[in-house]
């Protein structure tokens, strides 16, 4: 944590600031590039408890994609039509907005398209027969016809033997996405300061209180830590939740290729050269898994891994490489909380598990808001 600041530190950092942007993930980063390029002479210092970053933007599974055709019937179902086409509308304009700031050879991003499997003939009917809607409603989003389409499944083990397929899904490397956007924001003057994790807000005196009890002060502030920010202000509808994610070491074998979603997206896997990332089913432990912190829950570990050496790989060499959690900010609707909650105090949270889709949308949503 920040401790024993020079004059120098604190007066090249923190002395007469304009905006602190809380959080260094997409939404906190993409907004400081889109308000810095509005506002060329105002300071802006973005503040990130710790590197790379505390948040999913480093931690998510790499999927540039704008939901699997279940997801979106749910979507549907939960919250209406028009709720699900803004929202593929929002996911889409994020990830062009996040390509012509960062570029795609920069990120590693790489158009494979995706499959959705199903666990079953039954679960695979009830999608297939709903295609042409699903395409109607893609259509309406993104001027896309004929998005989705039948194919076989070849890749897996004891699934159902038909899939849905799509072109517009990517892979990319996150860490690489947060990398470029320090570079960008940086060259413009941006401030990005690591290890100042903000304990209180006050926002009154638009003034932010470090957990060693630094008090800096601003003109504005931005609050763009996703599903933490339930710690810094009262949000009604934003709850935070874990998500866990393994990659195996290097496979010799492996046939996927792409990236693959189960059981309306809670389950996904991809390719990563020739290892095998997968992640999810959060939904067979909600209690423990709607949680702020880190760690692991072997209950769905156990599972995810089952799952791979029935349905994926059962060679020899099939060991896991890595293992780690990330923490989502969600809520009864997907669409993110971008408003002024207080006089000059601006929130940009909630991604609904799609910060590297709608992230970049949302940064520069909360910076069109903002006025001199």
């Amino acid at each position: 944590m920040i401790k024993n600041l020079s004059f120098w530190e604190q007066e090249f950092f923190f002395y007469d600031v304009d905006i602190f942007i809380i959080g260094a993930g997409i939404v906190g980063l993409t907004s400081a590039y889109f308000l810095k390029k509005k506002f060329p002479d105002k300071k802006i210092v973005v503040l990130e408890r710790q590197f790379p970053g505390y948040g999913a933007s480093t931690k998510n599974a790499g999927f540039a994609c704008i939901g699997s055709p279940s997801e979106i019937l749910s979507d549907v179902v939960q919250n209406g039509e028009q709720h699900a086409i803004e929202l593929i509308k929002m996911r889409w304009s994020g990830l062009q907005l996040l390509k012509s700031i960062v570029s795609p050879d920069s990120m590693r991003f790489k158009n494979l398209g995706a499959k959705e499997l199903f666990f079953n003939s039954e679960k695979q009917d009830v999608v297939i027969d709903q295609l042409d809607y699903l395409n109607q409603l893609m259509e309406a989003a993104i001027a896309k016809d004929h998005f989705f389409r039948i194919t076989k499944n070849r890749e897996t083990k004891g699934l159902s033997h038909q899939a849905v397929e799509w072109d517009l899904e990517s892979q990319l490397n996150p860490v690489l996405i947060i990398n470029e956007l320090q570079k960008k924001v940086r060259s413009l003057g941006v401030q990005v300061v690591y290890g100042a994790n903000v304990s209180q807000i006050i926002p009154k005196k638009i003034k932010l209180i470090l957990s060693d009890s630094l008090e800096l002060e601003a003109k504005k502030i931005v609050v763009c830590n996703n599903g933490f920010a339930k710690d810094l202000m009262s949000l009604e509808d934003l709850k935070t939740v874990r998500n866990q994610v393994l990659m195996t070491k290097p496979l010799k074998g492996l046939q996927i290729s792409g990236n693959y979603h189960l059981d309306e997206g809670y389950i996904y896997f991809r390719s990563y050269n020739n290892r095998l990332l997968i992640g999810g089913a959060r939904n067979l432990d909600v209690e423990r898994e709607t949680t702020s912190k880190f760690g692991r829950n072997q209950q769905i570990n156990d599972y995810l891994k089952s799952f791979v050496s029935t349905h994926l790989y059962a060679a020899d060499d099939l060991e896991y490489e890595s293992q780690w959690s990330g923490i989502l900010g969600v809520g009864s609707s997907k669409k993110p909380i971008v408003q002024e909650i207080n006089k000059n105090i601006y929130v940009a949270v909630r991604l609904g598990g799609m910060g590297v889709a709608i992230g970049s949308y949302v940064g520069n949503k909360v910076a069109e808001m903002i006025t001199a």
